[in-house]
């Protein structure tokens, strides 16, 4: 069985697009969270973006290899 490398592409381009979503959607977050004890829950919600990012990184150069623009 061949790999559909369009339909991987546009699958990939779809969860680099939500990843990245995510990495601004938590970045977000974090600038407006503020109190009592706000760090722990600043530095989670950053973990989640650099995941997020780690994430959007790898669909990247799966895309890329593939030969199509992300």
């Amino acid at each position: 069985m061949e790999l559909d490398k369009k339909a991987a592409a546009e699958v990939l381009n779809r969860i680099l697009e939500q990843e990245l979503a995510g990495v601004v959607r938590y970045t977000h977050y974090a600038l407006m969270v503020y109190g009592y004890n706000r760090i722990p829950i600043v530095s989670w919600l950053r973990e989640q973006a650099n995941e997020g990012l780690s994430h959007a990184q790898q669909a990247g150069e799966m895309i890329t290899q593939l030969g199509a623009h992300p």
